[in-house]
């Protein structure tokens, strides 16, 4: 079992893999709303519920416990979890005293966002397929390299058969 913080958002994180397989058993946050409680009245097993677990990579919510080989090592993941849950307290409590009035919303509106025409904003625009393999045109002015043997060319273009 490893309690993980994250080292921009300080959140913690209870991470747990199988002895042998290493497969994820356990994955989620420490949130305000856990509540470690002792096992059976033993000072080395808790039990806690999550309501987002992620170790089979879908959220469910999840019943676990965990039992220590020593009182000092249950202890010790028990002050770090409670401090991983206070800080989730503290976080909880600071986003939701802030309320914003609908006047500070008018002001905080996104601007909207302007988007110009590039090679950017259609990667497949600068790619042709020539000889069943793939290249990357040649700019008018010359200064980006080809990635293929020779700069791709136009195919030719079939004569029409109606005489025009």
């Amino acid at each position: 079992m490893k309690i993980l913080k994250h080292k921009n958002t300080g959140q913690y994180r209870l991470l747990m893999r199988r002895d042998k397989t290493f497969r994820v058993c356990c994955n989620h946050l420490i949130t305000s709303a856990m509540e470690l409680r002792p096992n059976c009245g033993s000072d080395r097993a808790f039990v806690w519920q999550t309501v987002a677990d992620f170790a089979d990579e879908v959220a469910k919510a999840e019943s676990l416990g965990i039992r220590f080989p020593s009182a000092e090592v249950a202890q010790l993941f028990k002050d770090v979890f409670l401090e991983g849950r206070t800080f989730a307290l503290e976080l909880k409590s600071k986003y939701s005293n802030k309320t914003v009035s609908p006047a500070e919303r008018s002001t905080q509106a996104p601007q909207p966002l302007s988007v110009t025409e590039s090679a950017l904003t259609d990667p497949m625009k600068n790619l042709k397929i020539n000889n069943n393999s793939l290249t990357k045109k040649v700019s008018e002015s010359g200064d980006q390299a080809s990635e293929g043997a020779d700069p791709v060319s136009d195919p030719p273009q079939k004569k029409n058969s109606e005489g025009s």
